[in-house]
């Protein structure tokens, strides 16, 4: 049985585009009943520095893959397409519109491989959510 969606999760592991890794400390403990992981694709990642067009496209058919994955797993994922409407392009506005439409217990963060990220993420608006620095693992 997996998460139904519209339902408060437990935990809500953010999953970022460099780290598609199932192996990743983040999945510690993570329960499909109860917990949800969220992905976005945002147009600040893409533009931050600058990137060919063909480097975009695979570094997104591998986010598009491992949510695939996850949902075949049963894993609740809460995921923002670069085009969907009200797409604010960068990754603190997208955590903090589904976190205030969510409203998670706890917060699983593994550290971004990216000081500017981590520092994108201290959003004041979280800072009611407990969050939880999981391990960084690589792939076995």
């Amino acid at each position: 049985m997996s998460f139904n969606p519209r339902v408060r999760p437990r935990h809500l592991l953010i999953v970022l585009g460099d780290q598609l890794n199932a192996a990743s400390g983040g999945w510690d403990g993570f329960d499909v009943r109860r917990d949800a992981a969220w992905m976005a694709e945002v147009a600040e990642e893409s533009t931050h520095v600058w990137s060919h067009k063909a480097r975009i496209a695979l570094f997104l058919s591998a986010m598009w893959h491992f949510r695939d994955a996850l949902r075949r797993q049963s894993v609740t994922v809460h995921y923002r397409q670069v085009e969907d409407v009200g797409n604010s392009g960068t990754l603190a506005g997208e955590l903090t519109a589904t976190v205030k439409r969510l409203s998670p217990q706890r917060l699983i963060v593994v550290e971004p491989g990216e000081w500017r990220v981590r520092k994108d993420l201290q959003i004041p608006c979280l800072s009611p959510y407990p969050a939880h620095h999981a391990p960084l693992r690589s792939s076995r």
